[in-house]
């Protein structure tokens, strides 16, 4: 999905535009809205909007508050806390999430050279990010989302492999030679 940005413009550190990569739960999410308000061009319309005919961070703002949430979290919140767990919790680069933010990225040579999207990079962020947000909803365990866990995952695959080649008893063989030694 490509989107011009409303908010920010003219700042330096904001895209002009920007391709968003979606993931499955946000597509689903787009297409029940659309059933309500697919009347109109945007997602979040409202008639009494003056400047863009969307709803504003205010609008979002109270019904974060009418929810409970009033002191808690604010619309823009969501941002630094998508940003704090992708890069704390799920490791990843901070290009990556910077793009995800619509934030400019800068590299050695200013922004003349920097025409990169990651489109691929972003898409498995995006929807690793909603499936994280999913198992954290539902109670379960995110362990797995880490990016040590497909170290780990990488790691046990390649003992199997090794067993299944040369055999447990040698593996083992090999691993107490290597303890002991």
């Amino acid at each position: 999905m490509a989107v011009k940005a409303l908010k920010g413009q003219g700042k330096v550190n904001m895209v002009k535009d920007m391709v968003v990569p979606l993931p499955r739960q946000a597509v689903a999410i787009l297409r029940e809205q659309q059933q309500i308000n697919g009347h109109t061009k945007f997602v979040f319309y409202s008639e009494t909007a003056k400047k863009h005919q969307i709803i504003s961070d205010a609008t979002a703002n109270k019904r974060l508050k009418d929810l409970g949430y009033k002191d808690i979290h604010c619309a823009h919140g969501f941002r630094a806390t998508a940003k704090t767990i992708l890069q704390e919790q799920l490791k990843y680069p901070l290009v990556l999430v910077e793009m995800a933010l619509g934030h400019t990225t800068k590299d050695p040579n200013g922004t003349a050279y920097g025409r990169f999207e990651y489109i691929d990079d972003r898409s498995d962020m995006m929807q690793k990010w909603a499936d994280y947000l999913d198992a954290l909803r539902e109670g379960r365990d995110t362990a797995k989302f880490r990016a040590d866990a497909q170290t780990k995952a990488d790691s046990t695959a390649q003992l199997q492999a090794l067993i299944d080649q040369l055999g447990e008893d040698k593996v083992l063989g090999l691993l107490s030679r290597k303890v002991s030694g």
